[in-house]
């Protein structure tokens, strides 16, 4: 009778324990999804390639330059040869960079303003008209205009937020991973101890390898078939196909944490299995 108690209380202990591990394991995993699919400057940069980001700000750049251009009376030609995809790109990527490093950057848009001033001179002569100092402060407000559209465009909305929660995330990410591998590996080694043969201690711990990937998995995957998400209305529209490829891309780490999780739960179980043929043939022997 007192046998069986005990027993009874290595289960149910046992099972308290692996619960707590499936919780323990999914923060590790958020923490980590987190990190790689939101700040990491690589698959930031890879996100907004794959959407075709800086296509967008050029296209938007132009679009807003030419409507602020046409009630000017002036004609698009004004704006030949003053943005391109390269330029773009690279004012982009600095921003970006310099967010990333915690650094201010400023464009470099003397060549910018230079085409862009003689571009318009050259419509004032075609068209006849004469040089005055009224008309050369239309062209200096008209200049300052257009580089106020394009610093405004290349930078990326809501990237000063983004970089503070970088910040403050960069803060707990250690502590917290710390946190919760002690209390991981702590919990295991209590599951373990608690058990006479490590199979039956490992069952346990495969239990609660298959609640984390549960866990993990279950609601990131629910969003991604079901991309609720996609219904949120940002704009521009460049901006947000990569808010929503952000978005996935967080999802997809979480399906890749749940299925380490899911992998470890079947080594578990083969080692399990490996384990008592072991202590069988071992039985056997000593019989």
């Amino acid at each position: 009778m007192k046998h069986n108690s005990i027993l009874l209380w290595k289960k149910s202990v046992s099972l308290l324990f692996a619960f707590l591990l499936s919780l323990v394991l999914p923060g590790i995993t958020l923490l980590a999804a987190v990190w790689l699919a939101c700040f990491d400057r690589d698959i930031f940069y890879r996100n907004m390639a794959e959407v075709g980001y800086y296509a967008g700000v050029t296209n938007e750049i132009l679009d807003l330059a030419e409507d602020y251009t046409l009630p000017t009376g002036m004609d698009l030609t004004v704006l030949n040869g003053i943005i391109d995809g390269e330029i773009v790109s690279r004012d982009v990527n600095g921003y970006i960079s310099a967010a990333f490093s915690g650094i201010v950057y400023t464009p470099d848009l003397e060549s910018f303003a230079g085409t862009l001033t003689d571009n318009v001179h050259q419509f004032f002569e075609r068209e006849g008209m004469e040089e005055s100092d009224d008309r050369e402060e239309q062209v200096r407000e008209y200049v300052e205009s257009i580089e106020a559209i394009y610093l405004e465009t290349v930078k990326m909305p809501l990237l000063d937020y983004l970089m503070q929660a970088k910040e403050l995330y960069g803060k707990l990410l250690t502590p917290g991973f710390c946190i919760l591998g002690f209390l991981a590996v702590l919990l295991v080694i209590l599951i373990l101890r608690m058990h006479h043969y490590l199979h039956r201690g490992l069952r346990y711990v495969a239990y609660a390898f298959g609640g984390a990937s549960l866990m993990a998995g279950i609601l990131p995957a629910a969003a991604y078939l079901s991309g609720f998400y996609y219904r949120i209305h940002l704009e521009p529209e460049y901006f947000y196909r990569f808010a929503m490829q952000y978005v996935d891309t967080l999802l997809e780490f979480c399906l890749y944490m749940s299925g380490l999780w899911l992998a470890a739960m079947i080594s578990c179980l083969a080692l399990i299995w490996t384990l008592k043929r072991r202590l069988k043939a071992q039985q056997k022997y000593t019989v």
